[in-house]
């Protein structure tokens, strides 16, 4: 029998976002950097 699983999203904070972007691993860091010519953490947290 298949497992079924509820997902809920809920709209993130600012503290969430810093969290978030201040906590990615290098890889995510990487794709990002493909996609945006400059950008930081500390950047993020301001938007």
């Amino acid at each position: 029998m298949p497992l079924a699983l509820t997902v809920q999203i809920i709209h993130a904070t600012l503290r969430y976002l810093s969290y978030i972007a201040a906590n990615l691993c290098a890889e995510d860091r990487a794709e990002i950097d493909c996609q945006f010519d400059q950008w930081s953490p500390d950047l993020v947290a301001l938007t």
